[in-house]
């Protein structure tokens, strides 16, 4: 009897012991997790991927992102990540975003941020990370990243030059018996794009009217802004009030340009509008390359790319900036240097703003200009008629201009939109009217009122 109970104990004791060890197994896992999650530490020791998250509204950069995170996992195969890259509709991007910061609730890790959105998301206690220890502003174009910069700090990554140039249709030009080469002020591209229109029927450019692009290009290569650099409102200025007057001209006077088809150049009318040789040239920031590849591939062979052409009554810039996106770092991520640290990977240091260029075709933002990459051909290179892109770019790439950004210039661009749209698509206002209007506008709205 006494060796059956003292049996029965042993069994109850190896029963506990056993739960025992359960116990602290299970805690022990728990405590794991946590470490793990907590922003540089994710993954160390090769437990699960970590969920990262990416919102951006270009293809081409999602697919560059899912790229870098597989490269990222071979080279880091102990701290592995799983990157959701989403691809969103540009309007959408902006509420939902928005919708997400506020609420504290379903915000991505990163986040491409289109410069006229940008100074939305800097304003009061912003919900954006500094990225100044992954950032070193001596590598870069001062101009790109004080775009993403306040109060000393660095919010967003650029993603490119954006350095704008003029690309020219030469089956059309060809027709028109026109050579760009021939074209080197404002001038001389008004003759042309008369007689492209009288021997081709077709306008020497757009006028986009729901995107100020082409009035920015054209106000900052001549020195003016719809900002000063203390971010007063000098909309109604005399040069922008003439490079508005020079739009309207070119479309009902001179005739050599139309309303932009579907309201601006990166929408998906506009791009079967150029595919099908719809228009002679086209000023764009060089970010615009990729585009030619994936909407519009029957213009293959067909574009020459230019510099914009100079001023004939006026100094003025060889080039500017016009447009990029930044990409950030939410506060709100569960894994916020990690977030940093993929970025970092991604797009600030120069050997990878070097693979933006061969896998995206976008010039860099940072001083890598005399890489070899840039004399090599790639898909981007083969496209187009030039012996060398970069040739063509290079001349601004210490000077490119770009516009002040203070914290009113999202609205400044949407007052700026309204009023090219009065004058080009409706013609019912003058320049100075719409511009007048414009500036009113964004001072009631302004938030240093």
């Amino acid at each position: 009897m006494k060796k059956i109970v003292s049996l029965l104990l042993l069994v109850m004791f190896l029963l506990l012991a056993a739960c025992s060890s359960d116990g602290s197994s299970t805690t022990s896992s728990s405590d794991g997790n946590d470490s793990n999650s907590n922003q540089s530490n994710d993954n160390d020791g090769g437990s699960e991927p970590t969920k990262l998250t990416v919102w951006s509204f270009v293809e081409t950069y999602s697919d560059y992102y899912k790229y870098k995170a597989e490269e990222w996992n071979k080279e880091y195969p102990d701290r592995q990540i799983e990157l959701q890259a989403e691809l969103l509709p540009f309007s959408d991007m902006w509420k939902k975003l928005t919708l997400s910061l506020q609420s504290g609730k379903g915000a991505p890790d990163l986040v491409d941020i289109e410069v006229q959105k940008f100074a939305n998301y800097l304003q009061g206690d912003t919900q954006l990370a500094p990225l100044n220890d992954i950032i070193n502003p001596d590598d870069y174009i001062e101009s790109r990243l004080n775009l993403y910069a306040k109060d000393g700090n660095y919010y967003g990554a650029p993603n490119n030059l954006a350095s704008s140039v003029m690309f020219y249709n030469m089956d059309i030009m060809d027709e028109a018996g026109v050579h760009p080469d021939d074209i080197e002020t404002w001038d001389d591209f008004v003759e042309a794009g008369k007689t492209v229109k009288e021997t081709t029927g077709k306008p020497m450019f757009t006028v986009p009217t729901s995107d100020p692009v082409l009035f920015q290009e054209l106000i900052l290569q001549r020195g003016s802004d719809l900002f000063d650099e203390e971010g007063n409102v000098t909309i109604t200025n005399q040069t922008n009030i003439d490079m508005l007057q020079f739009l309207h001209d070119s479309v009902y006077k001179d005739e050599i340009a139309i309303p932009s088809p579907g309201g601006g150049p990166t929408e998906e009318s506009y791009f079967g509008f150029m595919n099908n040789n719809g228009v002679a040239a086209n000023l764009m920031p060089e970010w615009y390359i990729d585009r030619f590849l994936n909407y519009m591939p029957d213009l293959e062979d067909k574009i020459l790319i230019r510099p914009m052409p100079t001023c004939s009554d006026a100094d003025c810039y060889t080039s500017v900036g016009i447009g990029g996106t930044g990409t950030a770092v939410i506060k709100q991520s569960e894994h916020v240097e990690l977030a940093k640290e993929f970025l970092q990977y991604t797009k600030t240091t120069k050997e990878s703003v070097l693979g933006i260029y061969t896998h995206m075709g976008k010039i860099p933002p940072m001083h890598v200009y005399d890489n070899e990459v840039f004399n090599e051909t790639t898909k981007f290179t083969e496209f187009f008629l030039n012996e060398n892109v970069f040739d063509v770019i290079e001349v601004a790439t210490e000077t490119v201009i770009a516009p002040n950004v203070p914290e009113d210039y999202p609205k400044g661009v949407s007052a700026i939109q309204d009023a090219i749209f009065n004058v080009i698509q409706n013609n019912n206002m003058t320049p100075e009217e719409a511009l007048q209007l414009a500036e009113e506008d964004v001072k009631n709205q302004s938030s240093s009122n």
